[in-house]
Parts: C-alpha cells; sequence; structure tokens
C-alpha cells in the first residue's frame, strides 16, 4: 500500500488537524539514545514479519507476536508504513491482555527504532492492560522519553472507528487495525470515503483521502479474499455517490486476479480421514 508524493503534498497543503494524535502519526526520528539492552537479532526476517502482520487475522499466533514485533520495528520506515504497522499493535494489544504487559517489558528495552510507535499502539489500544503496559514502558524508557509517555497517559486516546478522517494517512491506520483483527468495520469506513471522488466535490483534501481509499481498496481487495467480500457486499448497502466507484474497484480488483493469483496466505491442508 503505497501513498504517491502528490497525495503528500495534497495533504499538507489542504489538511488542518489530523484526527488521530500527532505522535501516532509523525514519522520517528532518530533515537537520542540506544536501549541499554543489547540482543541478538530476531529470529524471523523484516518481510516475514511484514507478511505475518498483514494476514495475522487469518491465522492468529501471539504467540510468535514479539518475534515478528521486534522484527518489524528493527529497521527504518517509511512514514506511511510507520503508521501502518503502528496501527497494527493496537488490535494486538487489545486481543491479548494477558500477555500485553510481558509482551512490552520483553519488546521495548530492545528496540532501538520505532520506540514512540510502539508506546503509542499502546496507548491507542486504552485497555487497563495496555495502560499498565504503558506504565511499565514509562520506567524503562530514557529519561528524555518519559515526559511523553506520561503526557499520553493522562490523555484519553481517540476512537479511530468513529474520529473524522482528515489526512490520507488515516486510511493507512484503517488498514493497519484490519490486518490484525479481520474488522470489517475498518474496510467499510473507507469505503465511506470514496464518497469524496464525487464530482461535485470541492474540498481537496477528501479527495486525496478518497483517492488513497480507492488505491488501496483495489490493491487490498485483489490480496484479501475477505476485502473483495466485503467491497461486493457494500455494493447494494452504500448510497449513489458511492456505489459505482466501488463497483469500479470490485471489477479492477477481479481483474487483477485474473492476472496474478490472490498473495494470501492459504490454510494448510488437512490430510483426508482413512
Amino acid at each position: 500500500m503505497r501513498i504517491t508524493r502528490a497525495l503528500v503534498i495534497a495533504t499538507l497543503t489542504a489538511a488542518a488537524v489530523s484526527p488521530l494524535p500527532a505522535p501516532l502519526l509523525a514519522g520517528d526520528p532518530e533515537p537520542t539514545a540506544a536501549p541499554a539492552q543489547r540482543e541478538p537479532a530476531p529470529r524471523v526476517t523484516v518481510e516475514q514479519a511484514k507478511a505475518f502482520i498483514r494476514y495475522y487475522y487469518l491465522d492468529r499466533k501471539p504467540e510468535q507476536v514479539p518475534e515478528n514485533i521486534r522484527a518489524l520495528l528493527s529497521v527504518k520506515h517509511s512514514e506511511n508504513d510507520q503508521i501502518l504497522y503502528s496501527s497494527a499493535l493496537v488490535p494486538l494489544f487489545r486481543q491479548n491482555p494477558k500477555e500485553v504487559g510481558a509482551w512490552a517489558r520483553e519488546i521495548f528495552p530492545r528496540l532501538a527504532l520505532n520506540r514512540r510507535q510502539f508506546w503509542n499502539a499502546l496507548w491507542m489500544a486504552n485497555t487497563d492492560q495496555a495502560r499498565a503496559a504503558l506504565g511499565a514502558v514509562r520506567e524503562l524508557a530514557e529519561d528524555q522519553e518519559q515526559p511523553q509517555i506520561e503526557a499520553l497517559l493522562k490523555t484519553p486516546p481517540p476512537n479511530v472507528l468513529t474520529t473524522r478522517f482528515k489526512q490520507p494517512f488515516d486510511i493507512t491506520v484503517m488498514w493497519g487495525c484490519f490486518y490484525t483483527s479481520g474488522d470489517e468495520r475498518f474496510v467499510v469506513r473507507i469505503i465511506d470515503a470514496l464518497a469524496g471522488l464525487d464530482e461535485s466535490e470541492t474540498d481537496g483534501n477528501r479527495k486525496a483521502i478518497a483517492v488513497t481509499a480507492q488505491h488501496t481498496l483495489i490493491e487490498n481487495a485483489w490480496a484479501h479474499s475477505k476485502v473483495l467480500a466485503i467491497c461486493k457486499d457494500q455494493e447494494s448497502k452504500q448510497p449513489a455517490i458511492v456505489a459505482p466507484h466501488l463497483n469500479e474497484i470490485v471489477v479492477t480488483a477481479m481483474a487483477k486476479l485474473d492476472e496474478a493469483p490472490c498473495p494470501e496466505p492459504q490454510p494448510p491442508q488437512q490430510n483426508p480421514a482413512e
């Protein structure tokens, strides 16, 4: 999923304030101090970790989450991917209340990069266990990091399912949350944003958001059979301002499937009973 330069420029010139907190959406700067602990590299590669996250909802393996998060956050990412993977952590933390505290203590001290993305995801998860884990991260953080975490502990996070989109990167947040939850409400929110494609729309930023929604829906409808099924189901449910654009997305994704198979992992085949 790629955000084009044109879309970023449109966002910077037309968007006002992000509907999600700036720490979640901002790029992660170079760390001011490396973590005290130096650990062996994760056993999984970054590419394996990306696939693990993008298709987690199909095969949930919480016991593999820490190793994959470490691999994923061990390298620099584009701003769009920082947002994507940080957002993907939020459902993981919500789904695993018993493990989130141990994960935070295990993963955070080993991170030299993307530390802010990790603690923002804990904050956005907004469960009792995630808040306790965020408090533990504050104690493990460097001195210059602690005030940022302390401020989050005093601030309620927004609800990503109800907060109005104000920039194209907000579409990325929806995809990150979908990848690890499989919750179709995130996809429906993206579909709703297609209304900005209407010729009567005069807000350049809403158009930029709609174009991002359109492009990423095509890509994900090809790459995720569930997304394609949601799009087909929504065709008859969406208003006239959205339905034609959604139909075009379905047709385009299906044409792409004729050229290249859906890349989602297939469930392991079971031997027939003897």
